[in-house]
């Protein structure tokens, strides 16, 4: 029996794996309710995805939930890439500029079962063994028909829906958002095998050959995810000899155990979704998108299109943004989906080129560039997914003064801009004299205007950086908390200022923000820099507030 309006709830998430359980728990840090339903009766006992990248760790990390992953998961430090049995590449992740210089590999079903876990510490509550039945989009809300696992229907309400339901979405379905097909399907023979043999556990192994690449990642105990992509041509078999003859054949390598606790034979077609939103009816995960096995990139970009979501859908649940961020979740995840897509399949050419010559040519020339530090530096962040960027969002902003002494505009250009992820730094705060990380400092449900200034800048400036954070602080304080950023000492004229201050005593952190002396930044709950201004100036700063935020009369 149907039981019309027994159920609401602000957002509505469909599927629990781990781009939902993500979106839920962050929906409910930021204080909005859900509710969260998988058609699966429990979580997946598969391990499915294994690498969580750099930049997924710093958002476990901000969601204040990445010790227990740090404490399952195994470290890795590097990657290494062969071709003939010899090593062509080793990109190095220690000298990352991030408080993580390693990506870490963990099993999908324990990464679902601490994200299930850290869900149900801030109150949330995955609802299993439910399906959705079908939903309609109405002007003030989502109409939801779900079923029970005893056959009893229900309709829930929500502000919103999400769909998180994986590449066979029904919300994507249901909302008539079509797929477009990347290229063309590949196979992969995927396998957890216990292997005895010489290779580091804390690195990951990639091998080259002429009929396709082998990936080694490891579990941690001997235990290793082995992926091959393999040729319909080459008939391949679903069995563990055929498995060790890949090993061998394109390893080399002997093994004095080999013990596959699984196999399975996958066809993966690179599909993505024409819109990532259209309504009140969203799409995250493999909904919107999934990828070539290569590069491990389909859980990590869904965790990040869940963090940048959940915080916009949030404000707009609670009334305290424009309709403009909440459109800004397509304009900024879209793109980022596309160089994913871009980089997969660029890594699945080089590494499975087939024709000799070609091969030979990379072989001689990725030891080359590998070399050279600044390519290897970028090959690395875009893999741990630290560089992507949403600066061509139309809700991200700017200011340089045309004034602005010729060296000041120079530095301010060579930093992040807005759009891009914040850079960590070590702060020692004003007070208390105890050292903070510049990321701990942001982490929190609003914006955090980070105001910079140093004991020389002039006592006008100095006049008129009180007088903005006066402005931010009695009109902005529901949507933005101010930090206050200085040299070696606090001016005098500052020292009263009610909100938290920071020393930069060496000015590293001044000098990773691009300034000298002043600047303002202000850094979205996301960890991306929605806006910034060299100097701080007080008017495209109020204009920018109030083209994102409801009108507050100044």
């Amino acid at each position: 029996m149907e039981n019309e309006n027994s159920g609401s709830a602000e957002v509505i998430v469909i599927g629990a794996g781990p781009v939902g359980l993500t979106l839920a728990g962050e929906l409910l840090r930021h204080g909005t309710s859900c509710r969260i339903f998988d058609k699966s009766k429990e979580i997946s006992r598969l391990s499915k995805a294994v690498g969580i990248h750099v930049r997924t760790l710093e958002i476990l990390e901000s969601m204040g939930a990445v010790e227990e992953f740090l404490v399952n998961g195994v470290k890795v430090n590097s990657i290494r890439v062969y071709a003939n049995g010899e090593k062509i590449l080793e990109a190095d992740l220690k000298e990352l500029r991030s408080p993580f210089t390693y990506l870490l590999d963990l099993p999908q079903s324990k990464t679902e079962e601490l994200l299930e876990s850290h869900l149900n510490s801030l109150g949330g509550k995955v609802e299993r063994g439910v399906q959705c039945t079908g939903f309609e989009e109405k002007d003030d809300g989502v109409r939801v028909e779900i079923r029970h696992p005893d056959g009893r229907e229900e309709i829930i309400w929500g502000c919103f829906l999400a769909g998180c339901d994986g590449e066979n979405s029904m919300v994507r379905q249901g909302q008539g958002i079509t797929l477009e097909r990347v290229g063309e399907e590949k196979l992969y023979l995927v396998s957890d095998v216990v292997l005895s043999w010489q290779h580091n556990e804390d690195k990951w192994h990639l091998f080259c050959h002429n009929n396709g690449v082998l990936l080694f990642l490891p579990l941690g105990n001997r235990l290793w995810r082995v992926v091959a992509s393999v040729r319909p041509e080459d008939q391949p078999e679903e069995t563990p000899e055929y498995l060790w003859r890949l090993i061998e054949e394109r390893g080399g390598h002997k093994s004095t155990h080999f013990e596959p606790q699984w196999l399975n034979l996958c066809r993966i077609q690179h599909e993505k979704a024409k819109s990532y939103s259209q309504g009140r009816v969203f799409l995250a995960g493999d909904a919107a998108h999934h990828y070539n096995l290569e590069g491990n990139q389909g859980m990590n970009t869904g965790i990040q299109d869940a963090f940048n979501l959940a915080w916009k859908l949030a404000l707009a649940c609670q009334g305290k943004i424009l309709p403009g961020l909440l459109e800004s979740y397509h304009a900024e995840r879209k793109p980022v989906g596309e160089e994913v897509s871009r980089m997969t399949g660029l890594l699945a050419k080089v590494v499975n080129l087939k024709n000799p010559f070609s091969a030979g040519l990379r072989n001689r020339l990725v030891p080359l560039l590998a070399n050279l530090e600044p390519i290897q530096a970028r090959m690395v962040g875009k893999l741990e997914e630290l560089d992507l960027s949403y600066r061509h969002s139309p809700v991200v902003g700017e200011f340089l003064s045309p004034s602005a002494k010729r060296r000041d505009r120079r530095l301010f250009q060579k930093g992040p801009r807005a759009g891009d992820r914040a850079p960590d730094g070590i702060l020692t705060h004003a007070r208390t004299g105890k050292p903070h990380r510049l990321f701990e400092v942001a982490r929190t449900s609003k914006h955090t205007l980070f105001i910079f200034a140093t004991f020389a800048t002039e006592p006008e400036v100095v006049a008129h950086l009180a007088q903005i954070m006066r402005l931010c602080s009695e009109n902005f304080e529901l949507y933005l908390n101010s930090r206050l950023v200085c040299g070696r000492r606090v001016r005098s004229e500052l020292a009263d200022f009610k909100e938290e201050t920071f020393l930069d005593p060496r000015h590293t952190v001044h000098h990773l923000y691009g300034t000298h002396d002043t600047a303002l930044f202000l850094l979205r709950p996301d960890g991306h820099i929605a806006y910034r201004s060299l100097p701080p100036a007080q008017e495209p700063f109020l204009a920018y507030l109030h083209s994102i935020f409801p009108r507050v009369e100044i």
